[in-house]
């Protein structure tokens, strides 16, 4: 026996009977030990089945044991069903096609053990579905595409569609849903694999891709406010208008394990939202305390400026804020201690990130002559060389001989990362006389 990929379908020959299924019509792969089951529907025009071999009403599953295959050679049916499903995968209709089709790899399949939920039998005409997903806590007549019922020899039965026989779900009982099909025949041995159209990719969040403009915990906090709603709060920048901006919610339980993504829309789940309070309607009670919570809403663009139709920019520290208060210097400190000789005024000065320097001098004559302050320029802080501008008229002020308050300013033009302020007198204390006194205050700025 070969299976070939032919793309659009699969050629499965058999000695002298040949299958070509669309992979479109392919329901689903049921394996157990060596063995696996091709279920597939019938398309509305039997033409398009593309079928060498007749078929009657119930011939539509294959069974394929992996030790009769010559090509591919697996060694289990659930290595052949692996193999099935990815031809599937990468086939260019993905098994869900303008035919109809259903890629039941992407939906929640009921199993007895090893599925999305669990499968069990209740009597002659009905089955039971327990643990469902919390995301899709629920089941209804229309989440059923078929019933495959597989006898304790491991044979299939028989396959329910449900264009073909009545399905009813009811809930017996907490989490349980039954199935009821009035023309079945179950036994007590039987089991069950149920189909769905309900998307897996809402039980592990890992399916749509979930974004939003807007999502807690950095723009809003998201708290649990019971079972199946949340509360909002802080919500900076935005408001919610309608309940079309809600986009998703991914939670993730105290405990570590079950976490999940819902998404507005997908699998008939509902978001609303009053007074800041978010209800989730159609995926049960998923919620419980102490859940934590990624919520994102969608709302106008962050830093959009409608009115202008246009980006906001702004600085979080624009030149013009750059500035320091004054910081006093020295005060009562002596013009010099020589005659003519320059001695420092203070420390140095921290000029980085600044470009000018305000300085506020208050000068007390006494008995000095000649008093002048200058600025001198160092590269290196604590360092023991200082340099003089190019031109002296720059960083050398006279203060004159009589006592004066004034104020100077020097541009560094940002080159400069380090000031000292020096004063002298060529007569400290004429006639041995009062040295002049200074007090200097200074304000750094960029501008």
């Amino acid at each position: 026996m070969t299976i070939t990929d032919n793309g659009l379908y699969l050629t499965i020959v058999d000695g002298t009977q040949t299958n070509d299924i669309f992979k479109s019509l392919i329901q689903g792969v049921v394996t157990n030990g060596t063995t696996a089951w091709i279920v597939y529907r019938y398309a509305n025009d039997r033409t398009n089945m593309h079928c060498s071999t007749g078929h009657d009403n119930n011939a539509n599953v294959l069974v394929i044991k992996s030790g009769d295959l010559t090509d591919p050679i697996v060694a289990s049916g659930a290595l052949l069903r692996a193999w099935i499903l990815d031809t599937l995968d990468n086939s260019s209709n993905g098994g869900n096609s303008s035919n109809g089709g259903n890629d039941t790899t992407s939906s929640l399949v009921g199993k007895p053990s090893g599925g999305d939920f669990v499968t069990s039998y209740n009597d002659g005409t009905s089955l039971d579905c327990d643990t469902l997903p919390t995301v899709h806590g629920t089941l209804i007549d229309e989440d059923i595409i078929s019933i495959v019922q597989i006898n304790n020899s491991q044979e299939v039965v028989k396959t329910f569609y449900r264009n073909e026989y009545a399905m009813v779900v009811t809930n017996p009982a907490g989490t349980t849903y039954r199935i009821t099909i009035a023309d079945a025949s179950f036994a007590a041995t039987d089991t069950f694999v149920v189909y769905t159209n309900i998307a897996s990719n809402t039980s592990s969040g890992g399916g749509s891709v979930a974004n939003a403009e807007y999502k807690s915990p950095d723009d809003f906090t998201a708290t649990y406010t019971s079972s199946a709603t949340i509360t909002l709060s802080g919500l900076m920048g935005f408001t919610i208008a309608d309940n079309s901006q809600l986009k998703y919610i991914t939670y993730v339980p105290s405990g570590g394990s079950g976490a999940a993504t819902l998404i507005q829309g997908e699998s008939g789940v509902t978001f609303s939202v009053l007074s800041n309070v978010i209800t989730v309607d159609g995926a049960g009670t998923p919620f419980a305390s102490g859940d934590l919570y990624e919520i994102g809403i969608n709302g106008q663009a962050k830093a959009f400026d409608a009115s202008t139709n246009s980006l906001m920019n702004s600085s979080l520290n624009p030149p013009w804020s750059r500035y320091t208060d004054a910081e006093v210097l020295v005060t009562a400190s002596d013009i010099g201690a020589s005659d003519g000789v320059y001695i420092d005024q203070g420390s140095e000065i921290d000029m980085q990130g600044y470009n000018t320097l305000g300085v506020f001098v208050k000068f007390t004559v006494s008995d000095s002559t000649t008093n002048t302050i200058k600025i001198l320029s160092k590269h290196t802080s604590a360092g023991a060389e200082e340099f003089v501008l190019d031109t002296a008229v720059d960083y050398i002020k006279t203060l004159g001989d009589a006592s004066i308050n004034i104020y100077y300013e020097f541009e560094t033009n940002g080159t400069i990362p380090y000031l000292q302020i020096q004063s002298a007198a060529a007569d400290v204390n004429t006639g041995g006389g009062t040295e002049g006194t200074l007090e200097i205050n200074i304000v750094k700025s960029y501008k």
